[in-house]
């Protein structure tokens, strides 16, 4: 017997069907185990796609590029895939884009479904506060400010807008307040602003009861 025959089938395949080599055979467990890490890594692939579109629309929207953001932002959230904090923050952001584009009542309808994943989210209340009052829904903005300062104490910003909203409402003592803390928490350019506002305050006439109901 030569040597080049050893293992050999007679097609000089080794390990054919004369080999003692035991065939594989895969239970069922295992098909539907290597189905799941299939999946799984599907779903991961998905996850990071969508995450990646949300962090280039968030990206497109610090760059002033808000048609592109909400374009970006909209085919993340449609995926389905995104994690709830990114799916949270990618509505936030959708919201100041079609904000920006002056599609209010849908940046509204943003704020509102990241509130109802996390309602204790104060600068989603700071904005959604904002929108409301370019749609003259002073009552309901100041709400939001208010809820937006329960949740940061010293958030700055919250009061000047309260202040704003305050001021629209005829309430000129409690917008001066609002403005007069701003000052105290705020730095530079954003006093100056606040400084502005409580002069404007200061000189505006005293509405009454009547006046705000009108």
């Amino acid at each position: 017997m030569s040597a080049s025959s050893i293992g050999a089938s007679p097609t000089g395949a080794i390990g054919g069907p004369d080999s003692a080599t035991p065939r594989r055979i895969n239970t069922p467990q295992q098909v539907l185990f290597a189905s799941l890490i299939g999946t799984e890594a599907s779903a991961l692939s998905d996850q990071r796609e969508a995450s990646l579109k949300a962090t280039h629309g968030r990206e497109a929207l610090l760059r002033g590029q808000y048609q592109e953001a909400e374009r970006l932002l909209t085919e993340a959230l449609q995926s389905g895939a995104l994690a709830v904090p990114t799916q949270i923050s990618a509505l936030g952001n959708r919201g100041i884009a079609r904000w920006r584009l002056s599609d209010l009542p849908a940046a509204v309808d943003d704020f509102n479904a990241a509130l109802r994943l996390s309602p204790e989210e104060a600068m989603i209340y700071n904005n959604r506060g904002n929108v409301l009052l370019e749609l003259r829904h002073y009552d309901e903005a100041a709400k939001d400010f208010s809820q937006a300062i329960a949740l940061i104490p010293n958030y700055g910003q919250a009061f000047n807008n309260r202040g704003n909203a305050r001021f629209l409402l005829g309430d000129h003592a409690g917008a001066i307040a609002d403005y007069t803390k701003a000052v105290a928490l705020m730095p530079g350019l954003l006093r100056a602003a606040c400084t502005v506002a409580i002069d404007r305050a200061l000189r505006a006439p005293v509405a009454t009861r009547e006046d705000r109901r009108e």
